[in-house]
């Protein structure tokens, strides 16, 4: 969903959603416009639609994704596995992954992993990726959430991957 593509209409199309589908394996949100704040809409759809397999968030958050409320509250439900404890990979536009640590993981047992330790994990597109460091959550079903930072030429990427 391209979420400033229809702004006056997204609490429309999500309400419509939320009637008639209850669950997606994938969901991937764009946004053109880093002018226009959809915070709001994000996080109202993502409280109201199931995303069974992988997120992919590619938005301008307005608000500061880390000091955002809403987003604050959706990364605590799911990490607690209160949305969907099969969601297997997050990607977000952004890399501050110590402010993520310290505002959103500050009460929720967890280990930072040294940069110097490699590891594959399962990515996007059911993918394997190489990765250096992260930070680990181990969860009540014995599955480990691992968030780390994927650097290109062009930009930086916030992932969790859930194995």
């Amino acid at each position: 969903m391209t979420m400033d593509a229809f702004v006056d209409q997204n609490v429309s199309i999500i309400d419509f959603l939320k009637t008639n589908v209850k669950s997606v394996e994938e969901c991937n949100l764009y946004q053109r416009d880093r002018d226009i704040n959809v915070d709001e809409h994000a996080a109202y759809l993502l409280d109201n639609l199931n995303v069974i397999d992988e997120l992919n968030c590619f938005l301008h958050i307005k608000n500061n994704l880390i000091t955002n409320k809403e987003w604050n509250v959706f990364f605590k439900k799911w990490i607690a596995m209160e949305i969907n404890q099969n969601l297997r990979s997050l990607e977000l536009d952004y890399s501050k992954l110590d402010k993520f640590r310290n505002r959103v993981l500050h009460d929720i047992p967890h280990k930072v992993v040294s940069e110097e330790v490699s590891r594959i994990v399962p990515c996007r597109y059911h993918k394997a990726q190489k990765i250096n460091g992260g930070i680990d959550i181990r969860r009540i079903d014995g599955k480990t959430a691992t968030f780390f930072v994927l650097r290109s030429r062009l930009e930086e990427s916030f992932f969790m991957s859930i194995y």
